[in-house]
């Protein structure tokens, strides 16, 4: 994934700057999805 990461998605200027902090962010997610799952309740994503 470091390769289409770099190639597509990394911004310098963006919140997430290096693969290292999008692999962190993607675990963090992952925890918390599936603490949700776990709880019964659903997720939604609202834009700023």
């Amino acid at each position: 994934m470091r390769e289409p990461f770099t190639q597509h998605a990394a911004e310098p200027s963006g919140w997430i700057t290096t693969f290292e902090s999008f692999a962190d962010f993607l675990s963090d997610w992952g925890e918390v999805v599936t603490e949700a799952e776990r709880r019964g309740w659903g997720i939604i994503g609202l834009c700023c």
